[in-house]
């Protein structure tokens, strides 16, 4: 069993023919073969590749040739480093979101415009992490959210900015306590929805709603709302590592807002 296949799938099947490989590779291959019959020595060679179920996976490949009975013959190994390979991904958009944070961080300190820097700093994390909206939403005096910023992700398609009124416990009652059990709302697919999310689901039907992303905006302890991203042309897969931005930006920028309310309040 190699990647999905038995052994009779493959022995002297031609593997340029498999459809394990991206029709891309054929000419590297190709051209690796050639190298090799000239007796050029060639490198190692990591490549993705597609298993007999669909999904992919990350090999390296050594060849050489060998003479069996002076028959020239290549000789292949390959390896599987699928799982280095994730690692090494991983570590790459953990660093990468680091810095993305950092530059957050810098910018919500330095500005002196917030409500901009927050507004720049929203619509950078929806394009990271292919959200169709990002916005602000903050709670009234009388416990309903209502939009603060919203800022429109995707280029080359025309703003839809939300025009929603009445976001309260009442209304979507199913959301508010999501967001209390677990302080993330991650709704990864709206058709998905329970029964007792009926309202809910109807309205992000209308609005054509598929993901959606929020994580509470606090300041001392106490929720004075939700930054939040969502998706209207696919369902986003979004995973730990955007909820670790999502989490630390909402951080940074609940302490942005406590700076700006304190100045506001000095001034007055």
């Amino acid at each position: 069993d190699q990647f999905g296949y038995l052994r009779e799938n493959l022995i002297g099947k031609n593997y340029l023919k498999l459809e394990i490989y991206s029709p891309t590779l054929i000419p590297i291959f190709k051209r690796r073969l050639s190298q090799l019959m000239e007796g050029k020595p060639i490198e190692y060679s990591e490549f993705e590749i597609y298993k007999k179920n669909g999904s992919k996976s990350w090999i390296v490949n050594h060849m050489s040739l060998v003479n069996l009975d002076n028959i020239p013959m290549v000789q292949s190994f390959i390896i599987d480093i699928t799982e280095r390979k994730n690692f090494e991904q991983k570590i790459k958009r953990k660093l990468k979101n680091e810095k993305f944070i950092s530059t957050i961080s810098s910018k919500l300190i330095s500005s002196n415009d917030i409500d901009k820097a927050i507004s720049e700093s929203i619509l950078e994390m929806g394009t990271l992490i292919g959200a169709t909206r990002a916005y602000i939403l903050l709670f009234n005096e009388e416990g309903s959210l209502e939009f603060y910023i919203q800022e429109w992700c995707v280029e080359g398609h025309e703003p839809q900015i939300l025009n929603l009124t009445g976001i309260n416990q009442t209304t979507f009652p199913w959301i508010f306590e999501l967001g209390k059990k677990q302080e993330l709302i991650h709704i990864r697919d709206s058709s998905e929805l329970p029964e007792e999310a009926t309202n809910l689901k109807k309205e992000l039907d209308k609005l054509n709603i598929n993901s959606i992303l929020g994580f509470p905006i606090k300041i001392k302890d106490e929720s004075y709302g939700y930054i939040g991203f969502d998706n209207i042309y696919q369902i986003s897969k979004w995973d730990e590592f955007d909820f670790d931005i999502l989490r630390t930006t909402s951080e940074i920028i609940g302490n942005a807002l406590e700076r700006k309310w304190a100045e506001e309040t000095l001034r007055e």
